[in-house]
């Protein structure tokens, strides 16, 4: 008897109980690292060295900054101003006020008004382009704006005072402290129409905030951003990004200042902390609200821009575009022209192996058949049953918790219980369907679809298309080599084949469905349905052992459910 057969033989003895724990436990333990390794770095206290970044330093200039709404050209804002002048004094920056007052027209805006830019220069050794750190320090008149936007405000001001107790950099560095961007990036507009500007800045970071805590994300780049990302890339602290995101946010009504100086083709990165979306723009974005783990990795985050870009060449920064993502710590990135390439291969060698499984008799057109049907059932119904529990909850008590800013109170709730409602609809479908496909006509035509959305993804989001592309690479070459075994479908089931193949798709996705969860509206929770029911044909061996044990999973699933929402309808009854 072949060593994989024996195999085999071992894990059927294992009750369908365990094998379902240890799967779930498995997933947990991968997801819960995945989040751990994302988390910002710890806050440091006012008395490390004053060349590092201090968030409780920081914090100071928060409590002054935001201590009562500031909205554009109100006597709120020239206490600020005035503030963040003399706090730049005070560091040896002489700045400038660059005041607008006439008339001003742009996408958002068409009236009179007056806006004050601050300028402060750090002076540089060389004379090349400068870098350029931003952020708007108005807030909304609901808001006292302690993270959108004074966080990032002290966190350039905290910087400012690291650099200058430093050694001196190569380019200048400019701290620009914009007006009016809430009433519509104005202040950027201004700053950017002046011509001298654009010839002196070769690159900007600015900073922002839609929420209360979670890392400082680089969330959007400019065009062009090959040198960008591989320098990025090099030593950023604690990095989070990716291009999934990136490419998203610009099919997305959403627009900070950094738009603007993407109008003008400035290289940059964008930068903001997203989580605690209930904060935004509400009478709650005060001092009390600030997580010091976001505000130092915002800080940790403008010091290393401003310390590794001002000591760069920035004349030519432009080169070809990268995919890049986050993965335990570090940047991961390559050419966006590989995508092209990628997807031929990865059709090519997905073609041969589909061949070569019909020639030893493991795939039949049926067993496909079915197991597209069975993936478009569970699409379709996790779907609707998703987006039918979505409206109902929303009907019948979450409407009265949706905030202005549009953030439901306890979304957090509601997005795991959508992901359960996925999991549902798969444990009660793939009994009907599992004895008339086998595992490996599940798995590949799972993997059919991904090279679709691969090919999708490469015309319409290319920032998406690593999500696709790197599991299909390990599946197919898990599977190729699978197929020249003689017992091809004992040796996928083998709990380190299982493993290995789950392995990218948890931890790649596990991000995905985080980002998109804090930062997206509840319909997020639809596509959230979607993308798990597509990812469980990919995975099915390790949805078997999920399955197996069908009534204690579908038991655990339906009490997590109702625990759940019932959480959710109790905390509506005090809001």
């Amino acid at each position: 008897m072949r060593s994989e057969t024996v195999v085999q033989t071992h894990l059927n003895r294992i009750h369908p109980a365990i094998k379902m724990l240890c799967a779930l436990a498995g997933i947990g333990t991968l997801v819960i690292l995945t989040l751990f390794l994302q988390k910002p770095p710890e806050p440091k206290a006012s008395d490390v060295p004053i060349q590092e970044f201090s968030s409780a330093r920081a914090m100071e200039y928060i409590k002054v900054i935001a201590a009562e709404p500031h909205p554009t050209g109100s006597a709120a804002i020239e206490k600020v101003r005035q503030y963040l002048v003399d706090q730049l004094k005070q560091l040896d920056i002489n700045p400038k006020i660059d005041t607008f007052n006439g008339f001003l027209e742009t996408s958002y805006f068409k009236g009179n008004i007056e806006l004050h830019n601050i300028i402060g220069i750090v002076k540089g050794t060389g004379n090349g382009k400068a870098i350029m750190l931003s952020a708007h320090y108005d807030s909304v008149d609901t808001a006292p704006g302690a993270n959108d936007n004074g966080a990032a405000v002290a966190a350039l001001l905290e910087t400012a005072r690291a650099l200058k107790s430093g050694p001196q950099l190569k380019n200048d560095v400019w701290f620009v402290f914009t007006d009016g961007e809430e009433k519509g990036l104005l202040g950027a507009e201004v700053f950017w129409r002046n011509e001298q500007h654009r010839q002196q800045i070769g690159m900007i970071a600015n900073f922002e905030a839609r929420g209360s805590k979670g890392s400082s994300m680089m969330f959007q780049t400019s065009h062009q951003n090959g040198k960008l990302i591989r320098e990025f890339a090099e030593s950023a602290p604690s990095p989070l990004a990716n291009s999934f995101m990136g490419d998203l946010y610009k099919k997305l009504p959403n627009d900070t200042d950094f738009t603007v100086s993407l109008k003008h083709d400035i290289p940059g990165l964008n930068f903001a902390y997203i989580d605690g979306w209930e904060k935004y723009h509400s009478s709650e974005d005060n001092i009390d609200h600030v997580d010091p783990f976001s505000l130092q990795h915002h800080g940790e985050n403008a010091l290393y821009i401003a310390k590794h870009f001002g000591n760069l060449d920035l004349e030519n920064l432009k080169t070809s575009n990268e995919i890049y993502f986050s993965f335990f710590g570090k940047v991961i990135h390559f050419p966006e022209s590989f995508i092209g390439m990628a997807t031929l291969f990865l059709a090519i060698l997905f073609t041969t192996i589909v061949i070569w499984g019909f020639k030893k008799r493991l795939l039949r057109f049926k067993g496909m058949s079915v197991s597209f049907l069975y993936i478009l059932l569970s699409i379709l119904l996790s779907a609707l049953v998703a987006a039918g529990l979505c409206f109902g909850i929303y009907q019948l008590w979450a409407e009265r918790m949706t905030l202005t800013n549009d953030y439901t109170h306890d979304s957090i709730l509601y997005n795991f219980t959508f992901l359960l409602v996925a999991l549902v609809v798969n444990s009660f479908l793939l009994p009907i369907f599992k004895k008339k496909f086998n595992d490996l006509e599940m798995m590949l035509t799972g993997m059919l679809l991904f090279l679709l959305l691969m090919l999708a993804s490469a015309l319409y989001l290319p920032g998406a298309s690593y999500l696709l592309a790197l599991p299909l690479l390990i599946h197919c070459l898990i599977i190729g080599f699978a197929l020249t075994r003689q017992d091809t479908l004992a040796f996928l089931n083998h709990p380190l084949v299982i493993a290995a193949l789950a392995f990218l798709p948890i931890v790649l996705f596990t991000t995905v469905f985080h980002l998109l969860f804090i930062g997206l509206p509840p319909v997020v929770n639809v596509a959230g349905a979607i993308i798990l029911s597509l990812l469980l044909a990919i995975l099915h061996t390790l949805n078997n052992w999920l399955v197996g044990a069908r009534r204690i999973y579908v038991t655990i699933i339906l009490i997590s459910i109702v625990t759940l929402i019932s959480t959710g309808l109790i905390r509506s009854l005090y809001l």
